[in-house]
């Protein structure tokens, strides 16, 4: 089972969890099963700033998140699965920032890993923790830089300021033109029969699954 979930499947081992939050800012988590047995999901998503949080996630009354199961052998997603639950138990303080950093990884204890760290969003979150289960959803040496992405970047680093360190603020905003991933194109990775997407095709995916979030909202 890949693709979209919906009501009536079995529970998903892993999956990609996105919702719609004002149109059009999308937020997006990894929902994973918290044992072997699949009674219980959970949602691991970084909220903001130092704000990881790990949710109880009933699908069969949530209605804001949809969830995206990536197009991969159980096996894959039962790693994935285990990766959440030990990042979970571990809890790692993760600040709030743009760059999307290749050598960036959560070990087998739930550590966050990287040299030089210049912070995670909801979205470049559950890029690092796929990877750290070995599942690549986006190839970020195809991304392009868009000058709507800056100004998403300008307008976050200014919630910032009222949250995190004056010295953290000004590190970060160094990097306000990066390329970003954003959250409806890293779930539309799921929709993919071939991992890693490329800028082009993750563009055209996070389209699709932002159509769907917002006719959901309207209807």
């Amino acid at each position: 089972m890949s693709g979209w979930w919906n009501q009536g499947d079995q529970p998903p081992i892993a999956a990609v969890a996105i919702r719609l939050i004002d149109h059009p800012a999308t937020h997006v988590g990894l929902a994973y099963q918290v044992d072997d047995e699949g009674t219980q999901l959970k949602l691991l998503h970084l909220a903001f700033h130092n704000d990881l949080r790990n949710d109880p996630l009933n699908i069969s009354t949530e209605s804001r998140y949809f969830l995206l199961i990536p197009h991969l052998h159980p096996t894959r997603l039962e790693f994935l699965a285990t990766r959440c639950r030990q990042v979970a138990k571990r809890r790692p303080d993760l600040p709030y920032g743009f760059r999307l950093q290749r050598d960036a990884i959560f070990n087998d204890q739930g550590e966050y890993l990287v040299k030089d760290d210049r912070g995670l969003t909801c979205s470049s979150f559950v890029i690092v923790l796929c990877r750290s289960a070995q599942i690549q959803l986006v190839n970020e040496a195809t991304w392009v830089p868009r000058q709507v992405d800056v100004k998403r970047h300008k307008s976050l680093l200014q919630f910032l300021q009222g949250v995190a360190s004056p010295e953290w603020v000004r590190k970060i905003a160094e990097d306000v033109r990066t390329i970003r991933v954003r959250p409806e194109e890293t779930a539309g990775a799921c929709l993919s029969n071939t991992l890693p997407v490329s800028f082009a095709e993750a563009e055209s995916l996070g389209k699709q699954v932002l159509e769907r979030l917002t006719a959901a909202s309207n209807g």
